[in-house]
């Protein structure tokens, strides 16, 4: 989802993790269509709380589990 919030105020917090890609961003609109808050980036937490996925190679660590609020 990342951390860019600018115009999705009403969506979205400052409180994601990486930088937000196609799938987010359909995640994004469906939210706005249906007036939802995308939960996790609301409120801080470490990055260690954020992550969701790890790579098999312990290289790459990213927030794909979010929770739509009605």
């Amino acid at each position: 989802m990342g951390q860019e919030n600018e115009g999705l105020e009403h969506i979205m917090g400052r409180h994601g993790l990486g930088e937000r890609n196609e799938n987010g961003q359909l995640l994004v609109d469906f939210c706005a269509r249906y007036d939802l808050i995308i939960g996790r980036t609301i409120f801080p937490h470490k990055n260690c709380h954020k992550v969701t996925w790890v790579s098999p190679d312990h290289k790459t660590e990213n927030q794909i589990d979010h929770i739509a609020i009605g």
